[in-house]
């Protein structure tokens, strides 16, 4: 009774410290610790968790005594009566114990002859993988890069991590133009972070990029060094690269310009350009109205800025020469290793292709996880319908970890908790043990999310050091490159690169006043609408590709060919060209059967 009555004059003394200082004071039925934030509690009574008192311990037993346990399992109260109270489970083959110990129970054991030694039971994490935002916002997730290797996209840049872990298993090659290093070098950060956004592996680490499958064909052209400028002449050589008979790059990628224009650069661009390439380029960030070079040659697609609520940014250009939007602001990408000293904490959650702001709870493991939304009320007690899902709750009533711990013990894979007042908040686990992400959202977000129960969501928490948020119309062209690149996979062999130009524009989503602006020209790049567009542009008949050995009719030996393609899900077996091998390409090669391709 003493001590309830002590913790209670400690609350009472904290709650006035915290008003006294301007802190704002926690809400009903909540209760502030020292030096935490916002750890929720049942009533008044419970100050403390229990995951405060003991900790998870691997216990390893001495071989006999090991032995022993094996053959009778229920020999553990008589031989080791500590563990038993706390115990999470047995490991026979390797005589080896799980439990949860307070000190007393840890130097009891160690004193005991029957077992070797004792230690924390280490948590271990999964590796975790975040979508930057202008991943979904360009439609680049709805559409496979399965065809990426039809395409060659070169960048023209200061250089190219070959070693960081997301860059180093793509198919990419260069050339170092201004002598002062290797094209897999980079002193500057910029050509690392550009070609992220276009080709960061889908590896389960770090980003992924528009193109993430690692199958795009990359060629780099190093021109600028660690002061980020470059002599049109070096530019120039490096386009002359991009477009040699050994490269013959499809796309180039210019996230640079200047407001001075070159009359040798505005030929050889319209060169380039006429030979079928397409040029992509940075609208420029000074925040006028003023051309910048190249972006503003009429041969050139010209790329602004917005954030991540469709917003111009500030910075972008506006002039009539801008094309297309794309996200760049705060933009996450891969830098050269060992350039970013600070490493962060960034959470996603994404339901049903809509990203929605979350906040990591302090202490969540780090994690990527996949599964249906549960709804989990208030999180009281275990979830009864979380099974390989993740957990919608409310706040309020209860600790965070016990409302992470009653999705875990419902068998949930991750825990959202949404606010029960208006706006975002911080949550902290405190000192428990949770194995599952967890995040906090706003309310808003919280009630939408509701409707949503059942759908498809995506949740992680991760650890980033060689990554870093970068903002110019410079993170905003390679989305474009990227997702040019991509459509055109889809149809490289029918459609030029004034169609793919044209599909961007005219499938592009409208922001700003209804129709062309100066600040967003035609609009949001979109990669899905933009494939569709081109489909119905020059995508080729579907009885064209499924004769599969080009003899001019699709007959049985063009059955037997797509039997095997599709047993292996080759992309050959892709007739209708929706990135994915399924019934609907069986039923377009019915369609063809038995009739003479007509282009």
């Amino acid at each position: 009774m003493i001590l309830k009555r002590i913790r209670l004059i400690s609350s009472l003394l904290l709650s006035a410290c915290l008003i006294a200082s301007g802190a704002q004071p926690a809400g009903a039925g909540e209760k502030q610790s020292p030096g935490q934030l916002a750890a929720e509690m049942i009533g008044t009574g419970n100050t403390s968790s229990a995951a405060a008192q003991n900790k998870r311990y691997l216990i390893k037993l001495a071989p006999a005594p090991a032995a022993e346990l094996a053959r009778t399992p229920a020999s553990l109260s008589q031989m080791l009566p500590d563990a038993v109270p706390g115990l999470i489970r047995q490991i026979p083959r390797f005589g080896l114990l799980a439990a949860d110990l307070d000190a007393k129970g840890v130097q009891n054991l160690r004193n005991n002859p029957r077992v070797a030694f004792i230690e924390e039971d280490q948590l271990r994490y999964l590796s975790s993988q975040y979508e930057p935002y202008g991943i979904n916002m360009v439609q680049a997730d709805r559409l496979p890069d399965l065809h990426a290797g039809e395409v060659t996209v070169c960048i023209v840049d200061s250089g190219y991590d070959l070693l960081h872990e997301d860059l180093s298993g793509n198919n990419v090659d260069g050339v170092d133009i201004i002598g002062s290093g290797a094209w897999y070098e980079d002193t500057n950060k910029h050509g690392t972070h550009v070609a992220g956004t276009i080709a960061a592996l889908n590896n389960q680490v770090g980003v992924v990029g528009v193109l993430p499958g690692g199958s795009i064909n990359l060629y780099i052209a190093r021109v600028f060094d660690s002061t980020g400028s470059a002599y049109v002449s070096d530019i120039l050589a490096g386009m002359a690269e991009c477009v040699s008979p050994g490269v013959g790059a499809d796309v180039i990628n210019m996230s640079f310009g200047s407001e001075e224009s070159s009359a040798s650069e505005e030929t050889a661009f319209r060169d380039i350009a006429n030979q079928g390439v397409l040029l992509v380029a940075a609208a420029g960030n000074s925040g006028t109205t003023a051309y910048s070079y190249p972006a503003s040659y009429d041969s050139v697609i010209s790329v602004a800025a917005i954030d991540q609520n469709k917003n111009r940014a500030s910075f972008s250009q506006q002039n009539d020469q801008v094309e297309l939007a794309a996200p760049g602001v705060n933009v996450l990408s891969t830098v050269p290793s060992g350039t970013v000293t600070t490493p962060f904490v960034l959470s996603q959650l994404i339901v049903d292709n809509t990203l929605y702001a979350a906040l990591n709870m302090q202490g969540s493991p780090y994690a990527e996880v996949d599964g249906l939304l549960a709804d989990c009320g208030i999180g009281a007690a275990p979830c009864p319908d979380a099974v390989g899902k993740i957990c919608l709750i409310e706040r309020g009533g209860s600790y965070f970890w016990q409302k992470v711990q009653a999705c875990e013990d419902g068998g949930g894979i991750g825990a959202v908790i949404y606010n029960n007042v208006d706006g975002t908040f911080s949550g902290t686990l405190s000192d428990a043990s949770t194995f599952i992400p967890s995040v906090s959202i706003s309310r808003a977000d919280g009630l939408v999310l509701l409707g949503a129960i059942g759908d498809e969501a995506h949740l992680s928490v991760g650890f980033y050091l060689d990554y870093q948020k970068m903002s110019g119309t410079s993170m905003a062209t390679p989305h474009v490159t990227g997702v040019a690149a991509l459509v055109w996979s889809y149809h490289h062999t029918t459609c030029s690169a004034a169609q793919v130009r044209e599909a961007l524009r005219m499938s592009a989503e409208d922001l700003g006043p209804a129709g062309y602006d100066i600040s967003f020209g035609y609009g949001l790049v979109q990669a899905e609408n933009a494939k569709l567009y081109l489909d119905d542009l020059c995508g080729g008949s579907s009885v064209a590709r499924a004769d599969l050995d080009g003899d001019g009719d699709v007959d049985g030996r063009d059955l037997a060919l797509l039997a095997g393609f599709f047993a292996t899900a080759a992309s050959s077996a892709d007739l209708n060209r929706d990135g994915v091998i399924s019934d609907g390409d069986l039923q377009e090669f019915a369609a063809a059967f038995g009739t003479v391709p007509v282009e």
